[in-house]
């Protein structure tokens, strides 16, 4: 968690994170025709979701992997 974070930065983070996992949601979809695409943006997308996780003081997606 980064020191310091107004409530407002919190919560944009927050957002981003489910954002992301959102993405994660599309990005199977897109599996059922090119899988390695799908793996690649995959991958991006849940590092991003992490690491806003990671930087927030947040509750997790219940999407995210425990």
């Amino acid at each position: 968690m980064l020191p310091g974070l107004t409530e407002e930065q919190n919560e944009w983070l927050r957002s981003m994170h489910v954002a992301a996992m959102d993405e994660l949601q599309i990005i199977k979809k897109i599996e059922k025709t090119d899988k390695l695409l799908a793996y690649k943006l995959g991958l991006a997308t849940f590092t991003q979701a992490k690491t806003y996780l990671e930087l927030g003081n947040f509750e997790s997606d219940p999407r995210f992997p425990k």
